[in-house]
């Protein structure tokens, strides 16, 4: 997750960070199935200080934040 936020510097959505994250596993999950990382990168996010904010089009962008 956190090598996807740093390629990203303008933030991705959730939906693209989840892509991104799949992408990157040894073996990425079935699309359909991909959505369900969406728990675990929430933890993540939490816990490497990752912020979330609506961009100009409502959505939610994911941002790398400093380091606690």
């Amino acid at each position: 997750m956190r090598r996807c936020l740093a390629e990203a510097p303008q933030g991705l959505t959730l939906r693209a960070l989840i892509e991104c994250v799949n992408e990157r596993l040894d073996e990425p999950w079935e699309p359909g199935v991909a959505q369900e990382l969406v728990y675990s990168l929430h933890g993540h996010a939490e816990r490497q200080a990752v912020h979330a904010a609506r961009n100009a089009d409502g959505h939610v962008v994911y941002r790398r934040g400093e380091s606690p």
